[in-house]
């Protein structure tokens, strides 16, 4: 499991939470979310409508389907489906490019809770993209604090009474 999901899982301890992947390919990184962290259930978004049927089949083959739901759209598009503060943890890895991660960023923020974790791959790897300075000025128009782990960036949501 990648540094920010230990992070997170550490946090919420041994109570049920609810995390979402955004940008999950073919459900490499899902698969071992699940195996490590059973007390979770996990939101998938993925853009590409090719790969829904690898996760199902990756997933399918180890872990029960109400641990886990599948949404084929664009994150924005799935981020306007859930309630304010109803996730645990948001994780994104999907479009690296500076605006699309701003985008992002804006549009799953108002649904982590506070108290969780924000985070995201590919920090310092100019892949496609500038994900760092995206985050960076997020997070600092926020007021949050960043850590690095790898390649794996993250924040805890804080209540700064706005």
């Amino acid at each position: 499991m990648r540094p920010a999901w230990h992070f997170a899982q550490r946090l919420c301890g041994r109570r049920a939470a609810v995390g979402v992947e955004v940008g999950v390919a073919e459900g490499f990184n899902a698969n071992v979310i699940l195996q490590e962290w059973p007390e979770l259930t996990l939101h998938l978004v993925e853009i590409d409508a090719r790969y829904a049927p690898r996760i199902h089949e990756r997933l399918a083959a180890w872990h029960a389907p109400e641990r886990y739901t599948l949404h084929i759209d664009d994150s924005v598009d799935v981020a306007r489906e859930f309630p304010d503060e109803f996730f645990d943890i948001v994780y994104l890895d999907d479009d690296h490019r500076d605006a699309a991660v701003t985008r992002g960023l804006r549009a799953w923020y108002r649904t982590l809770r506070i108290g969780g974790v924000l985070a995201g791959h590919d920090y310092d790897l100019a892949v496609e993209g500038d994900v760092k300075t995206a985050v960076d000025a997020f997070l600092a128009a926020e007021q949050l604090a960043l850590t690095v782990e790898q390649w794996d960036w993250s924040a805890v949501r804080v209540d700064h009474g706005r």
